[in-house]
């Protein structure tokens, strides 16, 4: 990755939908031929004391809706609500 929250295209083939369950996803998705895909990379912060933690995380939410700092927020109360059980 040349920067912390971009995309790419991923190619679709009948490899990567050999796993697909529904049959009408699985045609959908090979009449498309490919996929954009966000891949956005950010550093959690932990319990004090502790190290951050790196997060890769890949969706097909698109920049105008989503920023990095919306992942990272999001993210970071997920795990914060992880560690409280």
């Amino acid at each position: 990755m040349k920067t912390n929250d971009e995309t790419i295209d991923i190619t679709i083939n009948s490899i990567r939908t050999k796993n697909f369950h529904d049959e009408e996803t699985k045609k959908k998705a090979l009449e498309s031929q490919s996929a954009e895909i966000r891949i956005t990379e950010i550093e959690l912060e932990t319990k004090k004391g502790k190290k951050n933690t790196q997060k890769y995380l890949q969706a097909y939410l698109p920049f105008e809706k989503f920023t990095t700092q919306d992942f990272k927020r999001i993210i970071q109360q997920k795990m914060e609500n992880r560690n409280q059980f």
